[in-house]
């Protein structure tokens, strides 16, 4: 793991909503906030262009941050040794394993916001016609694929150590029992 990077705080990150409140900020002319008030009632979401452009553009910052945290752990992931000597590399895989468990939630919280947005979307007839849904998706699915990339190689080389250590294991055992087979043949004929 990159010494520079502060370790990932459970409390810390993006939490469901901060996009909206970050666009809007919670006030006394619109408190509603949650996708149950959207629901509930559409017409307080007469939102111009602007507004929606607003709370895209908070969405995408919220998810390119995100995405260049995941794709800091998958650079860290591609460098790690699969070597069954390594033990460094296992350590260090672990890590970013657990840094990926803290991200997680992270990432969950970004895609109901952009579920939130496109419900949003839909519900509100007066919506102006824009790609502000394919945009945040976009952004979406680059850290949705950062995060099963990093999972995904960070798991593959930890087999591998782990066979690795099998393997080796395995062989010394191999030479040391043969090596006793050749002490025992050697003490019964002489």
């Amino acid at each position: 793991m990159d010494a520079s990077r502060a370790p990932v705080d459970d409390d810390a990150g993006y939490q469901q909503g901060d996009a909206l409140r970050e666009a809007f900020g919670p006030s006394e002319n619109n408190p509603r906030l949650t996708l149950a008030d959207v629901l509930d009632d559409s017409e307080s979401w007469n939102l111009s262009r602007d507004e929606y452009w607003s709370w895209v553009a908070q969405l995408i910052r919220a998810g390119r941050a995100l995405d260049e945290q995941l794709n800091d752990v998958l650079h860290d992931a591609y460098a790690c040794s699969t070597s069954f000597y390594s033990v460094r590399s296992w350590y260090r895989l672990n890590r970013l394993l657990n840094e990926l468990e803290h991200l997680q939630p992270q990432l969950r919280n970004l895609e109901r916001d952009v579920k939130e947005l496109a419900l949003v979307i839909a519900a509100d007839p007066s919506t102006p016609n824009t790609d502000a849904e394919n945009f945040t998706m976009i952004v979406l699915d680059s850290a949705n694929q950062a995060y099963d990339r990093a999972y995904q190689i960070c798991q593959d080389k930890l087999a591998r150590i782990q066979q690795s250590w099998i393997t080796a294991t395995n062989l010394v055992l191999s030479v040391v029992m043969l090596i006793v087979t050749i002490l025992f043949w050697m003490e019964f004929w002489e």
